[in-house]
Formats: C-alpha cells, sequence, structure tokens
C-alpha cells in the first residue's frame, strides 16, 4: 500500500489509504489543497485509484503538494521523489483520490 508525502506551507504530512498513516501529526488532518474550476479547495485525503479505471464521470483534479511516494509499510525507506508539479487526482463522495499509473506512480496533471 502507498504512503506518500504531501507538503502544506513548511511541514510534510504522511498520507495512504485512509487518511493519515501511522505515527503521523498534522494540523490540517487528511486534508488535501487542490485547484479546481479555477480555485483553490481543501478535502480530506482517502487513498488512491488506477489510471486504467474509467474517471471520466468523475471531477478531474490538480492535487499540489505531493513530493515523494514510497510502498514501505512504515514510509521510512524507498522513498521516490516526485517532480515539483501538479498530479491528477480525481473526486469522489467528497474526498481526494490521487491517480496512480501502471508503474504505481502519481499521474501528472495536464489541462
Amino acid at each position: 500500500m502507498p504512503i506518500i508525502r504531501y507538503r502544506y506551507h513548511y511541514g510534510n504530512t504522511y498520507l495512504k489509504r485512509g487518511g493519515l498513516a501511522e505515527r503521523t501529526s498534522a494540523l490540517i488532518q487528511d486534508r488535501v489543497r487542490f485547484t479546481y474550476d479555477g480555485g483553490v479547495h481543501v478535502l480530506p485525503f482517502r487513498g488512491f485509484t488506477k489510471a486504467s479505471r474509467d474517471h471520466r464521470n468523475l471531477p478531474h483534479i490538480a492535487l499540489d503538494g505531493v513530493t515523494a511516494i514510497t510502498y514501505d509499510a512504515l514510509g521510512i525507506c524507498d522513498w521516490i521523489d516526485l517532480p515539483k508539479q501538479p498530479h491528477l487526482a480525481v473526486i469522489y463522495k467528497s474526498c481526494v483520490y490521487l491517480v496512480l499509473d501502471e508503474d504505481g506512480l502519481p499521474v501528472r496533471y495536464s489541462i
């Protein structure tokens, strides 16, 4: 199960499926900031979805601040640093899901 490192202002939050990773605390809790319809919004992060799934009926958003991903269960090692750019996510039932490609990496957001 992947864990992402999410940067918010000057700190990092570690998020996994369902929200915060174990032994993680953050002022923003499990919420992430994203761009949609020309504005900046905040909703809870709930996990991941595959790019191969049909997301046509879901709002596509630009998730800012995802800096790294790991598949280490404890989130201690094997971090893969990601380029500083927005990543594709979708909104489902008022929660955010990060879209992963076939290699398990976040998909770059493009308009």
